[in-house]
């Protein structure tokens, strides 16, 4: 009898430069946010597992992250291969970055300006939340952070941006210094926790929680997690299926750690002053679960995962503010009278709407990926490439 031969268990350049577990990575973290909102509006139950619904929220530490680890991994690839990695000038890093994320966050923010106004009147559109939410400046002012009548789901946007902004300095400083840098990114953490802490319950604890200095550990152990993932995958050792494996099942024991915390989570008295606190030891898991499922077996289901990674952006915009939409302005799946049918222990109604919502949230996310993002990036790769033909190279949008 022949035997049977085995698949190389080497690391591929596309594994090792865009691994799949960062598209799954995404939709866990996006679907977790998602299905926080949407239980929000539901009380749909999920039985044991409900407390992962009402801790979603806590997974937006782990989108930041995400990025963090993505736009850093080209450099930590190159730093581990001792290859020069050319700095892309800042102007180029922002335009691809701007051409990414500006098109579908306007068109939902003008979206939502006009729903505003049809559904509760000019007099409820602030001036400081329209122009804030066009500069993406909307956590800097209690009008367009606490109490915006404009898409709330956007604020994360604004931290991105601004890790955006700091990102040429910080992945300079980070390829050179990885270790004094991330040390100093957790003490600016720190800091600001400290200086936050004694706020707690006033508006200026709620204006400062989700500030930029307080994802300086997120975004440091996103980028030293691209760092160990680099490290790891071009190693001698970890090519042959026993140690992926090994990767594999421990991927699963930072799962299982990440949804301990989130039990402790759902459990605690004050929501927020716990997040504050284990901030850092949950998106640590969080960033063990990406490295470890990217150095492991192959994950099934690759073109699944990129067409929802795809999506997941339009997903993340549209879901919060869609389905307030449908429900109290359009009253779908029909209802009647002052109070919702959830409020009413209507179990039948939660069920049907939980499945509605769902599936309008993911058609409206194909849709406007479809009609807005992709059309944009393919215009920019487009002039990209006649730039290109009269010499010049062009950037790959990320």
């Amino acid at each position: 009898m022949g035997t049977v031969k085995l698949p190389s268990a080497k690391f591929t350049e596309t594994e090792l430069t865009r691994p799949v577990a960062a598209n799954a990575f995404r939709v866990l973290a996006i679907g977790m946010v998602g299905w926080f909102h949407i239980w929000q509006q539901t009380w749909q139950s999920a039985g044991g597992f409900t407390y992962l619904a009402r801790s979603g929220a806590a997974w937006v530490d782990g989108m930041i992250m995400l990025s963090a680890f993505c736009l850093f991994l080209p450099y930590a690839n190159a730093r581990v291969q001792g290859k020069p990695f050319s700095n892309i000038a800042p102007l180029e890093f922002y335009k691809k970055r701007a051409i990414r994320i500006l098109p579908s966050y306007y068109v939902n923010i003008l979206a939502a300006m006009g729903m505003t106004i049809c559904w509760k009147g000019w007099q409820t559109l602030h001036w400081k939340d329209v122009v804030t939410h066009l500069t993406m400046t909307q956590t800097l002012f209690p009008e367009s952070y606490l109490y915006t009548n404009l898409n709330g789901a956007t604020w994360t946007l604004t931290i991105l941006v601004g890790f955006y902004i700091l990102f040429p300095l910080l992945a300079k400083a980070m390829t050179h210094a990885p270790v004094w840098t991330g040390t100093a990114m957790f003490a600016a953490q720190a800091v600001w926790r400290w200086h936050v802490m004694p706020m707690y319950g006033t508006n200026d604890y709620s204006m400062r929680f989700n500030q930029l200095p307080a994802f300086s550990s997120t975004l440091a152990l996103g980028m030293w997690g691209a760092l160990l993932f680099a490290a790891l995958g071009h190693s001698k050792w970890m090519q042959n299926w026993f140690c992926r494996t090994i990767c594999t099942v421990l991927g699963f024991g930072a799962l299982w750690c990440v949804s301990r915390l989130l039990l402790r989570l759902n459990q605690a008295p004050e929501y927020q002053l716990w997040q504050l606190e284990y901030r850092t030891p949950l998106v640590f898991c969080m960033a063990m679960v990406l490295v470890l499922f990217s150095l492991g077996l192959p994950l099934p289901c690759a073109g699944v995962w990129s067409f929802l990674s795809m999506i997941s952006y339009n997903f993340y915009l549209w879901h919060q503010m869609l389905v307030v939409w449908l429900k109290y302005v359009f009253h779908l799946p029909a209802w009647q009278g002052e109070l919702p049918p959830n409020q009413m222990g209507d179990v039948a109604w939660s069920a049907k709407s939980n499945l509605f919502y769902w599936a309008a949230s993911l058609a409206a996310a194909i849709l406007l990926t479809w009609l807005v993002e992709k059309p944009f990036v393919k215009n920019y790769k487009k002039h990209s490439k006649k730039h290109n033909n009269n010499g010049k190279t062009p950037a790959k949008v990320v």
